[in-house]
């Protein structure tokens, strides 16, 4: 029952988070999170009488991981210990001692049927506190009562046995690395020496935790999922404390921390979900990260995201007061600075915040609820932190998911919001462990991303389309069917390829390498900030001959219309809740040659859901390449989506030419947005330097020539305002805009004397009048 009564709670915050919060400019302040503290004590207790009974005869004995005394009573403890030290009213210590010995009585309750089922507690008997997310609670409530509250010898041994054996309980399971289920570890044993000093195992645990925890002190985590970052860094920063480590925010790596979460912050006030997280499930350990984050390094950045995670995701007014969320503000008031100031983040479309530990791309015009917000996650397994996934990888039966958490969500799209809703959103956590049906939801096919397989799959075709001898609909075979296997995840390789923000366009371009299925994939983002919307280009690439098929996939949870090559889609709830499908998203496949699109039934983040999907299937020699254009176009639910398609078209390119472009109409002219697939065309054969000429990289647009890896052009009121990434130079119409000149270019590798040759520009932003 009490597991019910949690879940409610839960279910309660979850749906006071969804639903947005206005930001107001007043500042939380210390006193706001210890009146919260105080009002959830005080109601707690109205009912903890009942409640106990409740607990007591519902107690679930049956629970997978084994004996699970119920959570309140031990967020209750700590909370009554804190708030005796912090306004010294002794009911507070006399509430904090009851909990401590109630929490300890369930032992009772647990049969000895159970008991000799699981070899652990034969080991080291029944600990008192099982649970390694919560066991340091226990011992930190004990050790702020146990030198002030009045206790009968009897009791003080009680609870200092169950502290005891609960430590002893920690060092059965052999976790360590730098991921979180090992720095919880260490904190328990850490917090065990704080609360029992004398005990004669002070030396094995205080050596245990340490040794474990100098695998994540000054060491990037191994691990890549929104909510396991969070469990990591509030744990890393509480074991710091108990030991006295009062340099752990020197560190490099605490400092990038802070940065990297920071600028991964969504309009909804929330870190995204990606890897094994729920939508809004991590938000109140990062809340308590940003005001130690604003306190550690006096930054008002810091500061207003604890302030705007808060606000957004928190109805402070009308939520109700649960231990659950008392316990993560009392670290909130405890590490708050009151002094430090306000200041929202500036930047807009970044990396964050780098290609080797945080691979993740995030576009935005804002930092504010109605901001546009796209995350592309670009992050895979990594080469680093082996030891630790290795030794994951031999002890825990996890197959599904990577050794650090994360997902086969590569290249793919995680979140877009635009104007307050959520468009696009990631997969969600599994459903049962350790992964529900086909991996749900760590595989690829569970992500907005490209999902290739070798081998060719049955297309079928649609009434009179002229695939096979009949002109009758044949059915094709469902995608979801052909691309689905057990879930269990296949390493890859990621590369950032490109990043280059301008005042008009954002590009990205990254790649996948899957060395064992023998293809790379390329992503191309454009970022169009007038009129808003997302042209990606997904270029896909056989590595060797054989057939492929490769599927383009977007995944909503309605699809309110839709036409040819698009889809009028909008999300109106996560895991059964509400969310406001004011807004909707176009997707738009502009070009369908050689191609199949679709829509399937699917299930992912705990609710039925659709898939959308364009696909190929065909034959590759090394080196063939297939391009899928997808336009992603938020708008209201008064626009018209048939109007915008009207206005977005592929561009025809000659035959053989090594370009893919969009073209869009707008009031005063035209936009066009394009891309070479192939980067490797322009190279020359010869060992010379450079090894590109710009006659071998040029590529015709329309009026468009460049041999620029990516560019951008608005054409109105006779003027061509262009933007160009990795160019030698850029025309419109027979006029130039830019070309780098001819230098010489020494050292030569065939001994001849220096000889000219043009040099690629990094990029350029130029207008040229017609």
């Amino acid at each position: 029952m009490y597991r019910k009564i949690f879940s409610f709670l839960v279910v309660i915050c979850l749906l006071g988070s969804l639903v947005f919060v206005p930001t107001v400019s007043a500042k939380t302040m210390r006193a706001d999170y210890l009146s919260y503290i105080q009002e959830s004590a005080e109601t707690a207790f109205l009912t903890y009488d009942s409640s106990l009974a409740q607990w007591r005869e519902n107690d679930d004995l049956n629970y997978i991981f084994g004996y699970n005394p119920p959570t309140p009573i031990l967020q209750l403890a700590l909370i009554s210990a804190f708030l005796y030290q912090e306004t010294d009213q002794s009911h507070y210590g006399d509430w904090a001692k009851r909990c401590l010995l109630d929490y300890g009585s369930f032992k009772e309750l647990y049969p000895d049927s159970l008991f000799a089922q699981r070899p652990e507690y034969q080991v080291a008997g029944l600990p008192a506190v099982p649970n390694p997310f919560l066991a340091q609670k226990y011992f930190q409530a004990y050790t702020l009562i146990r030198d002030d509250v009045k206790m009968s010898r009897k009791e003080r041994r009680t609870i200092e046995q169950w502290i005891a054996e609960s430590a002893e309980f920690a060092l059965l399971t052999q976790e360590w690395g730098a991921m979180n289920r090992a720095i919880l570890r260490a904190e328990i044993l850490a917090r065990a020496v704080k609360a029992l000093p004398q005990h004669p195992r002070v030396p094995v645990w205080r050596q245990y935790g340490e040794i474990v925890a100098q695998d994540s002190r000054g060491n990037w985590e191994i691990e890549d999922a929104t909510g396991y970052h969070g469990v990591w860094l509030w744990s890393l920063t509480s074991y710091a404390e108990a030991v006295g480590d009062t340099t752990l925010f020197e560190t490099p790596e605490m400092n990038y921390y802070a940065h990297y979460f920071l600028n991964l912050l969504s309009p909804d006030g929330s870190v995204p979900e990606f890897g094994d997280s729920r939508r809004h499930s991590s938000w109140p350990r990062f809340l308590i990260m940003f005001e130690k984050w604003a306190t550690e390094y006096q930054n008002p950045q810091f500061k207003w995201a604890a302030n705007y995670l808060l606000k957004n995701c928190f109805d402070w007014k009308n939520a109700a007061k649960t231990p659950g969320m008392a316990v993560y503000l009392i670290d909130a008031y405890r590490w708050a600075d009151d002094s430090v100031n306000c200041a929202a983040p500036t930047g807009l479309s970044d990396l964050v915040m780098e290609d080797v530990q945080g691979k993740k791309i995030v576009f935005r015009d804002g930092w504010d609820p109605k901001s546009t917000y796209m995350l592309l996650n670009y992050r895979d397994e990594g080469m680093g932190g082996w030891r630790d996934r290795n030794y994951l990888r031999a002890t825990i039966p996890v197959e599904e998911e990577k050794m650090t958490h994360g997902h086969a969500d590569e290249n793919g799209i995680g979140q877009l919001m635009w104007r307050g809703s959520l468009l696009l959103t990631d997969a969600g956590y599994r459903d049962f462990m350790p992964s529900g049906q086909y991996g749900a939801f760590r595989q690829d096919y569970f992500h907005n991303r490209m999902c290739v397989r070798q081998e060719k799959m049955w297309m079928g075709q649609k009434a009179g389309e002229f695939r096979y001898s009949t002109r009758d609909a044949v059915p094709g075979q469902p995608v979801l069917d052909f691309l689905r296997n057990s879930g269990a995840y296949r390493k890859v390789q990621t590369q950032l390829v490109e990043f280059f923000p301008t005042a008009e366009w954002d590009v990205s371009r990254t790649r996948l390498i899957d060395a064992k299925l023998g293809y790379q994939w390329e992503r191309v983002v454009n970022y169009v900030k007038d009129p808003e919307m997302f042209v990606i280009f997904d270029v896909v690439q056989a590595d060797l001959e054989e057939y492929f098929t490769a599927a383009n996939l977007w995944h909503t949870r309605q699809i309110e219309a839709q036409g040819k090559n698009w889809y009028l889609t909008s999300y109106d709830s996560l895991r059964t809740l509400p969310l406001q499908a004011d807004n909707k998203l176009l997707i738009y496949f502009p070009e369908s040659e050689f191609k199949v699109n679709g829509v399937e039934t699917s299930f992912r983040n705990h609710q039925n859901e659709l898939t959308i999907h364009q696909t190929a299937s065909r034959h590759f020699y090394v080196g063939d390449q297939v391009v899928f254009t997808t336009v992603l176009v938020p708008m209201t639910a008064s626009d018209s989506p048939e109007e915008w398609v009207s206005k977005i078209e592929s561009m025809n390119l000659a035959d053989g030419a090594n370009g893919v472009a969009v073209q869009i109409q707008t009031e005063k002219g035209s936009l066009i947005v394009g891309a070479k697939p192939d980067l490797l065309a322009e190279m020359v054969r010869d060992n010379t330097r450079p090894r590109y000429t710009y006659a071998g990289g040029r590529c015709e647009y329309g009026p468009i020539e460049t041999d620029a890896h990516h560019f951008f052009a608005r054409i109105d009121d006779g003027k061509v305002h262009y933007s160009a990434a990795n160019l030698i130079k850029f025309m419109y119409d027979g006029k130039l805009g830019i070309e780098q000149p001819a230098l010489p270019f020494g050292l030569s590798n065939d001994g001849l004397p220096d000889r000219s040759s043009q040099a690629k520009l990094r990029g350029w932003i130029g207008v040229i009048p017609f």
